[in-house]
């Protein structure tokens, strides 16, 4: 449910430590992670 709520709104927690993107999933942020 709160993954859901983050569509609804700019909450975005998940930050990149290399490039400082941001996520609204965990699961996104590990999959952009592999990209460096």
């Amino acid at each position: 449910l709160i993954v859901h709520q983050r569509t609804h709104t700019d909450e975005k927690p998940f930050t990149c430590l290399c490039c400082s993107k941001s996520f609204r999933q965990k699961q996104l942020l590990t999959l952009h992670c592999r990209k460096h």
